[in-house]
């Protein structure tokens, strides 16, 4: 896998590290992103590539310490199940 690619997914990786259910709707084909093959591939390549392992380094660490800027915060009710709902969900528009 060249490093375009994983640059390409890294956001999406680094999703399904952080959100089971989000890689179960992936895997089940809900919703769009890297399936399971895609994933390992793309953690082996950046076992051996300095620049893409730095990537995924930084994208873990900004993750990180946006979180802790926001952990005290509390999300409104409901608004789990209206994210949940919005991904899951197909809209058709005819015109």
């Amino acid at each position: 896998m060249a490093c375009e690619q994983v640059r390409r997914y890294l956001d999406m990786l680094v999703d399904c590290e952080e959100c089971d259910e989000r890689t179960l709707l992936i895997d089940r084909g809900v919703i769009d992103g890297p399936a399971q093959q895609v994933r390992e591939l793309l953690r082996e390549h950046c076992l051996t590539c300095p620049e893409c392992t730095d990537r995924l380094v930084a994208e873990r660490h900004l993750r990180s310490l946006v979180r802790r800027c926001y952990e005290s915060e509390t999300a409104p009710s409901g608004l789990r199940a209206r994210i949940i709902q919005s991904v899951t969900s197909v809209r058709v528009i005819v015109e």
